[in-house]
């Protein structure tokens, strides 16, 4: 079972339901949420019978009439649905093949939402459902004024907790309770609309293509970069943090085959930018706050202008489990813009976008890197790209995990 619910204030744009024809199709990488059809019957009967995807869910196998009935019902209702279920679609990347769906509920108030989301045994594994349960979040909070997604799942479904992790909701309790006739636990997490990190990923996401036109080949800190490959050993595992279009994997692989370079990035369209830029490379949606849900260690790594999208308690979490997820002696890259007092902001950027950034001066940005076990060997202050949007100093620096 995971369930995720949203609260706040929540309205609809314009204080009225907007229709399925405005929201839908949306597409991601690799995927299309769209509306149920007649034609998924097949598909959909296939995965909703298979009793272990079942287990934690809330739903219960259909006949097919039965399913039939209820695709023609979801293939009706706006979305959101105000004061029921709408039930959407997870769909390949043409939408022609069902994967599995998505449950979306707003109460009658406009006061509360739930999700749920099942995906087939055949397409788990490359990310689609964490990439769809983002779009569905991004998708109600874009189309509702709420201002919190909470996220319920039974202690037992890890793949659900993963997944919800992954994304960035924080687990903030746990309660004892009864499912389907049996105790279990259940998790409890949380995701705020003015969330930092939120707003970047959305952001960033929405303008993959256009930052990756612009900002892929620059060569500006390049020198940088050559120092610090020089520090890798043959053969080693690289780690690109917040890697967005891949600029930093790119460079490693046509610099340095030899190395095994992974890509992690929370925006999935910036993941499809890389994997379509950098083919050589692996590529993840992964939260750096989060790194220890890789499972592994690297021998180096390079966290590129993603600091500055962090609030302090997310910037030393993020440097503490880099340097838990890096071997002794790794170098690190990490380049950020600096400013030159401390602030954190949420604006409104010229593309209507809301912003969060965390102002540090080079200094403060130093002293967390080295309370997070590094020991920083070189560090520069560098103007802007001339390309850039806003003006600024940029820090970049070389430290080895101590």
């Amino acid at each position: 079972m995971c369930v995720i619910r949203t609260e706040g204030p929540a309205r609809l744009l314009n204080n009225a339901p907007m229709l399925a024809d405005e929201l839908l199709p949306r597409r991601g990488a690799g995927f299309q949420l769209r509306r149920l059809m007649a034609s998924d019957l097949a598909a959909f009967q296939a995965y909703r019978g298979d009793a272990e995807l079942g287990r934690y869910q809330g739903w219960q196998a259909m006949s097919d009439e039965q399913a039939a009935a209820f695709i023609a019902e979801m293939a009706d209702l706006p979305v959101p649905n105000p004061g029921g279920w709408v039930q959407l679609a997870i769909a390949d990347e043409e939408g022609s093949a069902l994967l599995g769906d998505i449950g979306l509920f707003v109460d009658a108030t406009g006061t509360e939402a739930e999700v749920g989301f099942t995906l087939s045994r055949g397409a788990q594994g490359r990310g689609l459902a964490a990439a769809a349960v983002r779009s569905v979040i991004e998708l109600v909070f874009e189309a509702t004024g709420v201002q919190r997604v909470r996220a319920i799942t039974d202690a037992r479904n890890e793949a659900s907790i993963r997944l919800l992790e992954r994304l960035g909701l924080r687990r903030v309790d746990s309660v004892a309770t009864e499912f389907r006739g049996e105790p279990c636990v259940e998790h409890r997490y949380e995701l705020g609309r003015e969330d930092g990190n939120r707003l970047a990923v959305a952001a960033f996401d929405r303008h993959a293509a256009r930052y990756a036109d612009k900002y892929f080949l620059l060569p500006d800190y390049d020198a940088h970069y050559r120092r610090l490959l020089a520090r890798m050993p043959s053969g080693g595992s690289f780690l690109d943090l917040a890697c967005g279009p891949g600029n930093v994997s790119g460079f490693a692989v046509r610099h340095r085959p030899d190395l095994q370079v992974l890509g992690v990035d929370l925006a999935p369209q910036m993941l499809a930018q890389a994997r379509e830029r950098v083919p050589a490379a692996s590529f993840v949606l992964g939260d750096c706050r989060r790194l220890e849900l890789l499972g592994r260690r690297f021998d180096g790594a390079a966290f590129a202008f993603g600091l500055s999208y962090l609030a302090a308690a997310d910037a030393e979490r993020c440097l503490a489990n880099l340097a838990a997820v890096l071997n002794p002696g790794a170098p690190l890259l990490l380049s950020t813009v600096t400013g030159s007092e401390p602030a954190e902001r949420v604006e409104t950027s010229a593309s209507g976008d809301r912003m969060f950034t965390a102002w540090r001066t080079p200094e403060q940005v130093q002293a967390l890197v080295t309370a997070a076990g590094f020991e920083i060997v070189e560090a520069e202050l560098l103007a802007s790209p001339a390309n850039a949007s806003l003006a600024t100093q940029d820090l970049v620096l070389i430290a080895v995990r101590r």
